[in-house]
């Protein structure tokens, strides 16, 4: 089976950091033109799989779940809410579940604030 190319590996091939090889391929900012064109044909020249674009990805599913409780809820060390939101992590963890808690505060119940996206 080959060697499934890194991003540490092209950046050791061109002496540039892996931050900078993922800059480059990501077309984010940070990396000069010529810098990004040449990390880009390293990666071809290597045989560069971007981890999305591989069959093993692209059939790996995953969820998200938001907990969202007021604060009031967890004031106490073990309360119910704390504890279930630990449960619900844990199981969704086992599944490929990212589970996040979001705390609403008292002024934000109070005035009936919704959360930011």
């Amino acid at each position: 089976m080959a060697k499934i190319i890194t991003l540490s590996d092209i950046g050791k091939k061109l002496n540039v950091s892996t931050v900078t090889v993922s800059k480059a391929l990501s077309g984010k900012k940070g990396v000069s033109e010529s810098l990004r064109a040449e990390i880009i044909e390293a990666a071809e020249e290597m045989g560069y799989v971007r981890k999305k674009d591989t069959p093993e990805f692209k059939r790996r599913k995953s969820y998200n779940i938001g907990v969202l409780t007021a604060e009031r809820y967890l004031k106490e060390k073990q309360s119910f809410y704390w504890q279930l939101y630990q449960d619900i992590s844990q199981i969704g963890l086992k599944k490929n579940c990212f589970t996040m808690l979001e705390v609403v505060t008292a002024q934000e119940e109070k005035e009936a604030e919704q959360p930011e996206k």
